[in-house]
């Protein structure tokens, strides 16, 4: 019983690793992409692919993880998961030509895919539903801050001897440990877990109009991340003439304050509820991307961001969180289908903003991402019900 009670207080720490290690190749290939190219002298723009590559499999990945989660457990597919993460790490750093490299980093966007929504499979499976907005606030917060903690220790290590340090001495260690924790600590039961069938996780899903509208309006919401967060910087520098130095400051401090938002999310999701706190911060949200476009001058448009960026963290935590909560005998495949709406969303918010930048139209960038976050406060109000409170 003592053994068990460790084991519980330890879960969230275990989720916590496991999703830092889950983001760190992109920390890597993001960081290293012009060393990586000149390696293997080839273009930037070739070497770019392994992230579209990547991405796209993350999305079949996230298929397949909702697919599998019917028959297996979320522990065993998240180890898997890790495991494809390890042959990753191995891979990239010690591919001999830039084709393994492609399918190496390729192996780390399936077990991205795989990973992130088993993570919120055990939230809800092994964490009580009042500490789940808190315990999903750590887990996203832990996604962001890969990015701060990790890119200037990757650069370290290219310096210190090249970009395949990064993934030998930084990436596989991270996910060794990973997969030792999660091994030890999570726990082996799954009373949910149903073999029914292949198909009967997304067919369950998929059926529930309440889950839909879940769906949607995450991959809605999710393209006002890319305003937010990375046209945002480029808009600085174009309409207010902010230099590269400044710029690389707002990268980590918009991203911190996104943090911030996550971690509060769970308190405000308690207090508000699941449903109203999405619906507000997917509103808001999307209100942000259109608003800072139109501002006078650079504190302004900056104070708007920042606004945004911590209401997109609450956001992502409310949306999350609502997710979790549908269709419990499926979640598996929910939150696996919830990662699948995520990078559609992104791919959206890149297609639709970087489209709308084709002629340098900010404001049509802005407006038309925006808009996309409202939507999506609309549909998971009308659409949307939070079982917790019956509503």
């Amino acid at each position: 019983m003592e053994k068990e009670a460790e084991k519980s207080r330890l879960l969230l720490p275990a989720l916590f690793v496991a999703i830092y290690a889950n983001w760190t190749p992109l920390v890597i290939s993001g960081l290293l992409l012009i060393e990586i190219a000149q390696s293997f002298n080839a273009p930037v723009g070739i070497t770019g692919q392994m992230s579209t590559l990547s991405s796209t499999l993350a999305i079949l990945g996230a298929i397949l993880a909702g697919l599998i989660s019917s028959k297996y457990s979320p522990r065993k597919i998240l180890l898997a998961g890790l495991v494809l993460h390890l042959v990753s790490a191995l891979g990239c750093g010690l591919a001999p030509s830039l084709s393994v490299l492609f399918i190496a980093f390729a192996a780390s966007g399936l077990a991205l895919a795989i990973v992130g929504p088993m993570i919120s499979t055990l939230v809800g499976e092994h964490i009580p539903t009042k500490d789940r907005p808190h315990a999903m606030g750590l887990i996203i917060s832990a996604a962001t801050l890969t990015f701060i903690f990790g890119s200037p220790l990757v650069g370290f290590l290219e310096n210190l001897n090249g970009w395949r340090l990064g993934f030998l001495a930084y990436y596989l260690p991270i996910v060794i440990i990973a997969f030792v924790v999660a091994y030890r600590v999570i726990p082996t039961s799954n009373a949910s877990n149903v073999d029914t069938g292949l198909f009967a996780g997304m067919r369950g899903v998929l059926v529930d109009g309440s889950a839909r509208a879940c769906l949607f309006g995450m991959a809605l919401t999710a393209a006002t991340y890319y305003s937010l967060f990375y046209y945002s910087i480029s808009f600085f520098r174009t309409r207010f003439g902010i230099p590269l130095a400044w710029a690389s400051l707002l990268v980590s401090g918009i991203n911190l304050i996104s943090v911030g938002g996550s971690m509060s999310g769970g308190r405000l999701v308690n207090m508000f509820g699941r449903k109203t706190t999405s619906v507000f911060g997917c509103f808001l949200a999307g209100l942000s991307s259109i608003s800072y476009v139109f501002a006078p001058s650079f504190v302004v448009s900056l104070s708007v961001v920042l606004v945004g960026a911590f209401i997109a963290g609450v956001r992502i935590n409310a949306v999350t969180s609502l997710s979790l909560e549908q269709v419990s005998e499926f979640r598996g495949s929910m939150m696996s289908l919830n990662s699948a709406s995520m990078n559609l969303g992104s791919v959206l918010g890149a297609g639709i903003g970087g489209y709308a930048l084709l002629g340098g139209d900010w404001v049509l960038m802005g407006v038309s991402i925006g808009v996309m976050g409202i939507l999506a406060a609309a549909i998971i109000q009308l659409g949307a019900i939070d079982p917790t409170i019956n509503c």
